[in-house]
């Protein structure tokens, strides 16, 4: 009965088993650390006397073992049948002096315990005390055989340390490896738990995308979710940066707005800025732009221009302009009569009246086919000191769109040569 701790000893030692943490541990990649060379921690107070020259090699062959080991009695220094003192560790249950006699290296109450996680000593397959392999993972600073050894899941040079976003390891709040969490933001394709976890913003599925019209992110170009440059027009009420940001149009204060009569812009319908069309908008002034009459406070639109009624075109006429001897009233004289002859009862229009489209029937360029001169007043041109009157015409090449603000925007430097006038009565 008293050979069974012997007999279970041997057959381990036969197996190469003997010491079964120096077996894991080789397992693990960790060769050469057994109990001949790295002998555990001993347990305060779980050490005893040796007899002087007492062998305490639990990875001894078979062969190595003395003879009064193998002879089914206690004695010697053993501390049970054949094992304890300098020979064998006993195994779990037999009698101990310390923790050597022990292949657990745990001697409780003179008795080997099998190890656990909790028994203050690195055993079984643990990596440090009471930690790693089948134990709880260790803390930072622990050592480790392996990053499953860690709670940080990084194990370095044999020792646990702290999660970093550069330790090529997923741990700490990362959600891929050294990305997402309190990390830099994942690339598409990497593992996220939300949008703060990717660089694009778009966690979908787990996973990191690239950014799309249809994400429900506000990523890419857009000025707002989904919407905006690239994207669709955004809504109402949504960001903007730019007008063609929003299906309105009307991007004010970096929102998209409604069509409103006073956000200086034509829009909804409008046939100028902020008047006439088919809106609630008041109706145009003279000089502004119309569709139709309605669209005019004057309900005179001509050639596209909002007018005033009364004088209508009826043609152009050719006159000779000399203004080194002429003043503008002589110069205005000529081209009434000239007008009159041909087109009896008729005068030349104003500058005023070609500006703010007050000819009904007047075309919207010049077509006479030479350089148009506007009567007075708003006539001067540039000054000229050669000129009777102290300057030059406003004038407006054939051709030519008329202006449609005052002071005159087309040429100013009119005096002399072929002129033409527009007759309108």
């Amino acid at each position: 009965m008293r050979a069974l701790p012997l007999l279970l000893a041997l057959s381990a030692c036969a197996s190469g088993a003997v010491d079964g943490m120096d077996a894991r541990r080789d397992a693990r990649g960790d060769a050469g650390r057994d109990a001949r060379v790295n002998e555990p921690d001993a347990p305060a107070g779980d050490t005893g006397p040796l007899p002087d020259g007492a062998r305490r090699d639990a990875g001894m062959d078979v062969e190595e073992i003395p003879a009064d080991c193998m002879d089914g009695v206690q004695n010697g220094s053993e501390t049970d049948v054949d094992c304890g003192g300098a020979c064998p560790r006993c195994i779990p249950g037999a009698r101990c002096a310390g923790f050597l006699d022990c292949l657990s290296s745990v001697c409780m109450g003179g008795v080997c315990v099998a190890p656990a996680c909790d028994d203050g000593v690195r055993n079984g397959d643990e990596s440090d005390v009471d930690c790693g392999g089948s134990c709880t993972l260790c803390a930072d600073g622990g050592m480790c055989a392996a990053p499953a050894d860690c709670s940080s899941g990084v194990c370095t040079d044999g020792v646990c340390v702290t999660p970093t976003c550069t330790d090529a390891a997923r741990n700490g709040t990362e959600t891929d490896v050294d990305c997402g969490g309190s990390c830099p933001a994942c690339p598409d394709g990497r593992m996220c738990a939300g949008g703060l976890d990717c660089a694009s913003g778009a966690c979908m599925a787990g996973t990191c995308r690239a950014p799309s019209c249809a994400d429900g992110v506000r990523n890419g170009t857009e000025t707002d979710v989904d919407c905006g440059a690239s994207c669709p027009p955004c809504l109402n009420g949504r960001t903007c940066t730019l007008d063609a940001d929003c299906s309105s149009g009307i991007c004010i204060g970096g929102v998209c707005t409604a069509p409103s009569c006073s956000d200086g812009r034509r829009n909804g319908g409008e046939s100028d800025v902020d008047c006439g069309g088919a809106t609630a908008c008041t109706r145009c002034a003279n000089g502004r732009t119309c569709g139709a009459s309605s669209d005019c406070a004057s309900s005179t639109c001509t050639g596209g221009v909002c007018a005033v009624p009364g004088v209508t075109f009826v043609g152009f006429v050719g006159w000779t302009q000399n203004a080194t001897s002429q003043t503008d009233a002589q110069q205005d004289a000529i081209m009434n009569s000239t007008c009159n002859a041909s087109f009896p009862g008729s005068r030349a229009a104003t500058t005023d009246e070609m500006v703010y489209r007050r000819v009904i029937g007047m075309p919207g360029t010049n077509t006479s086919g030479s350089w148009l001169i506007p009567a007075c007043p708003n006539c001067e041109g540039d000054a000229h000191a050669g000129c009777a009157s102290g300057h030059a015409r406003n004038c407006l090449p054939a051709g030519e769109a008329f202006p449609s603000t005052l002071p005159w925007t087309a040429l100013r430097f009119c005096h002399t040569t072929a002129r033409t006038a527009m007759c309108v009565r």
